[in-house]
């Protein structure tokens, strides 16, 4: 038979706990008395995180992101952004044009063509100040002397049209910087264009009757200053998009746990003098298996979004856009009741239409110019919770505490000690239990359910205002500890059931500074010797 010795004070501290409300801190602290002693095994702090982890089924693979605004209210937002810029909204073609003729070097030639400047034929341009663009100008030699001249009358720069000559012998090649040329087309049914002239003057005393003439001209990376005219009723995007809810994702609730407040909102920025029409469709929110649930809406989520005035634009953007937005929240649909099936993801496709009523205004763009819009899921954590049971182990190896099972005979008693601060909105029963290495339970440690979290105190807006403390004493005297250490005791088990049930509606908003700590200690006492 072994006797208590020195040596209880050294693996006395094999006794540590683990739980799922967080990791343990423990506090060592020096012992000068033999056998009595007493131990802090197991202390934690759970903030918010810590308790949606300790609300979530399993054990989340990382840490929520969330947010607080300015009263420390916790939510969290998931967000899409999207931006149409002009070239979405006004088609404008490569401007290319060539030729090659033949021509009597006598007689000379004139010719006038058109170059097409609107790919669609349902928009019309009418003017277009160019910011940036580069044109070339390529024409072939020719074995005559003489003159040509290549204009374009629509092209301007301070009011005066783009012309090249060049010697008909040497040909030529030009690079022209477009920016600040104006075009101002010409139209006619389905088509805004420009035109283009070509004067070859004739050789009276030419060898060669007939001469061949190339011309070759391109303009690449139209980038406009202002775009005029009409850009027709046109898709100017569309999009399937899946918003990860990444919370949800880490965070697997089981179905006790509820939430409500959620919102989903569309919010458009139109910079631009266009007409639009945005809509939301096939909105889904998606289930960890993958199941896909609708969110029914009592109203369509169209937006039209008006123009602005040419006349209230500013370069430098000092201007208000023309803004709405659409919200979609239990008001005008389920999205609250379906949030409760912890979505993986929101699924939906945005539409935007220009000019969708046929309008005839005049519309513009610019290369500053665009339409934005953002969709934004609001995710405020107002939760239910209906008896909600969780488990928090804690190691208490007792035999490992008494160093033998032998030496029960000289422990008069132990002492346990749990003190609980609640600092959430939740009440919780609890029943802790001595079990052995199967988890088979040897022995219940209260007489009955205790509510170990007393709910904490609230103000008039159900707000935590004051923590409670709990403290609970329970002692295992030496029979209780012979029959524990003969049924080889391992762990303290600690069954909790958690409810919002104070609050008339059971939901309750959280905050930042909301918490709770637990810590369990014990105190050994041996019998006088």
């Amino acid at each position: 038979m072994k006797r208590l010795g020195t040596q209880i004070i050294l693996l006395v501290f094999a006794a540590l706990a683990v739980s799922c409300l967080g990791d343990p801190e423990i506090d060592e602290i020096k012992y000068t008395r033999v056998p009595n002693i007493a131990v802090p095994v197991f202390h934690s702090d759970v903030d918010y995180n810590g308790i949606f982890k300790h609300l979530a089924k399993n054990k989340p693979k990382n840490d929520a992101k969330v947010s607080f605004d300015e009263d420390g209210f916790i939510y969290l937002i998931y967000s899409n952004d999207y931006s149409v810029s002009w070239d979405s909204v006004a088609d404008i073609s490569s401007i290319h044009w060539n030729t090659s003729q033949m021509y009597s070097t006598k007689k000379g030639l004139e010719i006038t063509d058109s170059i097409r400047l609107n790919a669609d034929p349902n928009q019309r341009f009418d003017t277009l100040i160019i910011a940036q663009s580069t044109m070339t100008v390529r024409v072939g030699k020719q074995s005559v002397t003489g003159q040509g001249k290549l204009s374009f009358p629509e092209l301007r720069k301070n009011g005066k049209a783009l012309e090249i000559n060049w010697k008909l012998g040497e040909g030529t090649k030009e690079i022209i910087d477009l920016e600040g040329y104006k075009i101002l087309p010409k139209q006619a049914p389905g088509l805004s264009y420009m035109t283009i002239d070509v004067a070859i003057s004739g050789t009276e005393n030419s060898s060669t009757a007939i001469s061949q003439l190339d011309i070759e001209m391109k303009t690449t990376d139209i980038v406009p200053q202002v775009i005029f005219g009409f850009f027709g009723t046109k898709v100017v995007f569309e999009s399937p998009t899946s918003m990860e809810l990444s919370f949800f994702r880490s965070h697997d609730f089981p179905d006790e746990v509820k939430f409500t407040g959620a919102f989903i909102n569309l919010d458009v920025n139109n910079w631009t003098g266009t007409q639009f029409d945005l809509k939301m469709h096939d909105k889904y929110l998606v289930k960890h298996n993958h199941d896909s649930m609708p969110i029914h809406i009592l109203q369509d989520s169209a937006l039209y979004i008006d123009q602005i005035n040419y006349k209230d634009y500013r370069a430098d953007g000092s201007y208000s856009p023309c803004h709405n937005y659409f919200r979609i929240d239990s008001t005008n649909s389920d999205v609250n009741s379906i949030l409760s099936s912890d979505p993986n993801n929101y699924d939906y496709r945005l539409r935007i239409i220009s000019n969708p009523h046929g309008e005839t205004k005049e519309n513009f763009v610019t290369a500053k110019t665009n339409l934005v819009a953002q969709v934004d899921m609001y995710v405020p954590f107002w939760l239910q919770i209906n008896e909600l049971m969780r488990h928090d182990t804690i190691e208490f190896d007792i035999n490992n505490i008494i160093l033998d099972a032998d030496n029960a005979n000289y422990i008069d008693s132990i002492a346990l000690h749990f003190d609980f601060d609640n600092g959430f909105p939740i009440t919780m029963w609890s029943q802790a239990y001595l079990v052995d290495e199967r988890y088979d339970i040897v022995d219940s440690i209260f007489s009955k359910n205790e509510t170990m979290w007393e709910p904490p105190e609230f103000d008039d807006n159900y707000r935590v205002c004051k923590w409670t403390e709990t403290d609970r004493r329970t002692i295992l005297d030496s029979e209780k500890i012979k029959y524990c250490s003969e049924r080889n005791v391992k762990k303290i088990i600690l069954k909790t059931s958690m409810s919002t049930i104070d609050n008339p509606n059971r939901y309750y908003k959280f905050y930042k500074e909301y918490g709770l700590t637990m810590d369990f200690s014990f105190e050994m006492f041996g019998r006088k010797k």
